[in-house]
């Protein structure tokens, strides 16, 4: 279920698609209640820039999303929709990026509920 839902919003994110709620809000679990709350990700929703991301790249069940934001810096979306774990190699290429370019990457979702700590 929280995979899901990472899914979903991991795919309005992209799409600057607005933010709706579709849960009892008194009574969400925890878990979602990150996964709604998560302001890196939100932040990205509502970049200023305002560009849908696309997609770039499709090798079977794999795909590869990415959009332009605002301050240079672009977001991407690693989509495996098979149904067993695999590697998604990306070329600077194929988000537009230069091959010299250096790049801080980070995992949106990295922040993990366990046992009522949050893990960053």
């Amino acid at each position: 279920m929280i995979e899901q839902q990472q899914t979903d919003g991991t795919n309005d994110l992209q799409v600057m698609a607005p933010l709706l709620v579709g849960c009892d809000v008194p009574s969400m679990s925890k878990e979602t209640y990150y996964i709604l709350s998560n302001r890196e990700v939100i932040a990205v929703n509502q970049d200023s820039l305002g560009v849908q991301g696309k997609k770039v790249k499709k090798n079977g069940d794999l795909e590869v999303w990415a959009g332009p934001l605002a301050h240079n810096k672009v977001d991407v979306i690693l989509w495996n929709s098979g149904s067993s774990t695999a590697e998604i190699t990306v070329y600077w290429s194929d988000i537009g990026l230069n091959s010299t370019t250096v790049v801080k990457a980070r995992d949106l979702w990295a922040v993990r509920l366990s046992k009522n700590i949050l893990l960053f």
